[in-house]
């Protein structure tokens, strides 16, 4: 929400739908809940195509969509979500992307309007930032972006290819070179390891 001072809901774009045969009926797992049940941990999907920030599972985007709204308290009794909508993309986000993103919000939810930005340029206005080089590090990749007088300069930024998952992969292989039966049994999963990332990694100045 709009006033909130930190995001409610924060899990991992993930989501499993599958038929359980005991209860006869079919079981829909999002997010962090997928690590609960072994069934579906095998049928989890995500919303992006692997090794890259932009959606291409477009059920996954409509699942995890309907329990991102469940859990805000839009009861959709209407038939519609009645809140104008903001979404953060990635720069330089595809056309297509946006477009179906588009139909999904006004076709399939009625949304009012809908607003698309920069998250990390978001972050920056928010927190007062006026002249400098935004770097914002997503899971394949870090932007950089720079910002003169709260003008975003787009056609400078720059893309490098190193994100989250490079840190926790170089983590794993520092890890394996240092604990080399650490990994091999199974006591620290992936999971794990990017838990330890977000928790104990900073950027160096």
């Amino acid at each position: 929400w709009q006033h909130d001072t930190a995001p409610r809901i924060q899990i991992p774009p993930l989501m499993a739908r599958y038929m359980d045969r005991k209860l006869n009926r079919k079981l829909m797992f999002v997010g962090s809940e997928i690590f609960f049940d072994g069934t579906a941990r095998g049928q989890s999907k995500n919303i992006y195509e692997p090794g890259s920030n932009i959606v291409n599972n477009w059920d996954v985007q409509e699942g995890v969509l309907d329990y991102v709204f469940c859990k805000l308290g839009i009861d959709g009794r209407k038939g519609n979500v009645d809140r104008p909508v903001v979404m953060t993309e990635p720069l330089a986000n595809l056309g297509y992307s946006r477009r179906v993103m588009n139909e999904i919000l006004f076709e399939l939810y009625g949304v009012p309007s809908a607003a698309y930005g920069v998250d990390s340029l978001f972050s920056y206005d928010y927190n007062g930032g006026n002249t400098g080089l935004v770097v914002s590090s997503a899971h394949m990749s870090t932007h950089l972006i720079p910002v003169v007088d709260k003008q975003p300069l787009l056609s400078h930024a720059t893309r490098l290819d190193w994100g989250r998952n490079h840190c926790v992969e170089y983590m794993r292989s520092l890890l394996k070179a240092k604990y080399p039966g650490l990994l091999t049994t199974g006591k620290v999963t992936d999971t794990q390891l990017e838990t330890l990332l977000q928790r104990h990694c900073y950027v160096s100045t």
